[in-house]
């Protein structure tokens, strides 16, 4: 098994360097461990992931709102599919299909517990700062600062780079609300994150010109509303499709108290004023042959 283990989880050490060889630590929730399997291993009658995101979240329909995080504690892994806010929804979207684009490249494909374990692994990748969950700092507070990991990483992209509108804020709504994120100590680290993110240019259409987005939309793009809220960047986020004609947007929504599938995009944000645009990132799977470059290190 550890030989098995070392052999699929390559794809961290692709991104984030050397993987460690420390036993995983998780707080699974449930029969959540039955759910991933069950959507890891299912035929959605297309390997392509603009194919078959769309029948996979509609695995999750109606799943309940909420963080679902009690009795884990610090440096486990929260495995929860069975309450998601729209945070959780996305990491565990994203983790699902890297894990299942990887398995499908496998010569041998792993069983339920290396399987299980390469999911863990592209969810740590995933939510925490470079892949380590070992302190409550690790964990990623702001969903563009997870997306400007990925991106470097180069298993996302931005489409509305060089089309929509440039974009710089700063940001400082953890370091400046002390109260309302308890458990960190190293505050300088988080501040190191705040500044980055105030450097980085976003691109993003406005509330009102979204439709721009139509003509290069995907299924299973990643949105995060813009937020006027000062010091922070998104106040949403969610999964999105298309029917050619208007944009959709499938996320865990606290005011439904579920996950909600394929919601209009533009009623959602008709309806808020406190969100001034969209931020997009996109999938990329890197080729097998660059996993076993990584693999042969």
């Amino acid at each position: 098994m550890v030989a098995k283990l070392t052999v699929i989880l390559y794809f961290i050490s692709f991104l984030f360097g050397p993987v460690r060889t420390r036993e995983q630590k998780c707080h699974v929730v449930g029969h959540s461990q039955e759910k991933i399997l069950t959507v890891l291993r299912k035929d959605y009658g297309s390997d392509a992931y603009a194919d078959y995101i769309i029948p996979m979240l509609r695995d999750f329909s109606q799943v309940p709102y909420g963080g679902g995080a009690a009795g884990c504690g610090v440096a486990q892994t929260l495995i929860n599919v069975e309450r998601m806010d729209c945070m959780t929804l996305v990491e565990n979207v994203w983790a699902l299909a890297l894990t299942r684009h990887i398995a499908s490249g496998m010569e041998v494909q792993p069983d339920d517990d290396a399987l299980f374990a390469l999911y863990v692994q592209n969810l740590n990748a995933i939510r925490y700062y470079e892949g380590k969950n070992e302190r409550n700092e690790d964990r990623i507070q702001y969903l563009s600062s997870a997306f400007i990991q990925l991106e470097k990483a180069g298993v996302l992209e931005n489409p509305l780079q060089g089309k929509g509108e440039a974009l710089q804020k700063r940001i400082h709504y953890v370091s400046t609300n002390k109260a309302k994120f308890g458990g960190f100590k190293d505050w300088a680290f988080l501040a190191t994150k705040e500044a980055e993110m105030s450097q980085y240019t976003y691109y993003h259409y406005r509330t009102s010109e979204i439709n721009k987005y139509l003509a290069d939309a995907r299924n299973g793009d990643f949105v995060g509303l813009l937020t006027t809220v000062n010091g922070l960047d998104v106040s949403h986020c969610g999964i999105l499709s298309h029917d050619g004609k208007s944009i959709k947007m499938t996320h865990a929504s606290s005011v439904k108290k579920q996950v909600v599938i394929e919601q209009d995009l533009q009623a959602y944000l008709s309806a808020r004023t406190t969100i001034h645009g969209i931020i997009v990132y996109r999938p990329r799977f890197p080729a097998a042959s660059q996993f076993t470059r990584a693999e042969a290190r």
